[in-house]
C-alpha cells in the first residue's frame, strides 16, 4: 500500500493547523514522534483541560482499532494513530477564541461545509466547533480516499466533547 498520500495529507494538515493555531505552538510533523495537534501545554486560562482522557479506549478502538495514544496526558491537544496512519486528534482552544460561541472563519483551510450542531467540516477529515467560548478542532482520518465516510464518526466525537467539556 503506498503511504505517500497519507503521510503528504498529515503532513498538510500539520502546517496548516500550526499556521492557523490561535497561539499555541504545534510543532509536530508526522513521522518525526508527534501527530499534526502534537501535544502542548495546556494555556493558562484553560485550568482542568486534558484532551487525551475525552475519549474512552473503547470509542476509540471502535474508530481505529488497535491504536496509540500520540498526546501526553494534561494537554489542551491529543491524539491518537494506527498502524496504518489512521488517526483521531482533538485540539481545545483557549477560552475566549470563540467568542460567544461562534467560530471564526478559517479561510486558510479552503473549501468548508457547514453541518447541524454548529460543526464546519473542511477537506481531510478536519472539522471545528465551538464549546462554550473555545474553539475545539477535530479530525478523524480513516479512508483519505474518501473523508465524508468519516462524518458519522465526527459527528459522534465532536457530540461526545460538547457532553464532556
Amino acid at each position: 500500500m503506498n503511504r505517500f498520500p497519507t503521510v503528504l495529507l498529515a503532513l498538510l494538515t500539520a502546517l496548516t493547523m500550526t499556521a492557523c493555531s490561535t497561539g499555541t505552538s504545534m510543532p509536530g510533523i508526522p513521522g518525526a514522534g508527534a501527530g499534526p495537534l502534537a501535544a502542548t501545554p495546556t494555556p493558562a486560562d484553560a485550568p482542568g483541560i486534558d484532551a487525551c482522557t475525552l475519549f474512552t479506549e473503547a470509542e476509540l478502538t471502535d474508530v481505529l482499532g488497535e491504536h496509540q495514544r500520540k498526546g501526553s496526558a494534561g494537554h489542551s491537544t491529543c491524539q491518537w494513530e494506527n498502524s496504518d496512519y489512521h488517526s483521531v486528534s482533538i485540539d481545545v482552544g483557549s477560552t475566549g477564541t470563540a467568542p460567544g460561541g461562534v467560530v471564526p472563519e478559517e479561510p486558510m483551510m479552503g473549501e468548508f461545509e457547514k453541518g447541524g450542531g454548529g460543526l464546519t467540516y473542511y477537506t481531510g477529515g478536519y472539522t471545528t466547533f465551538a464549546v462554550g467560548d473555545r474553539v475545539c478542532r477535530l479530525q478523524i482520518v480513516t479512508d483519505v480516499s474518501n473523508p465524508a465516510t468519516d462524518r458519522p464518526a465526527i459527528d459522534r466525537f465532536a457530540a461526545l466533547i460538547k457532553e464532556r467539556l
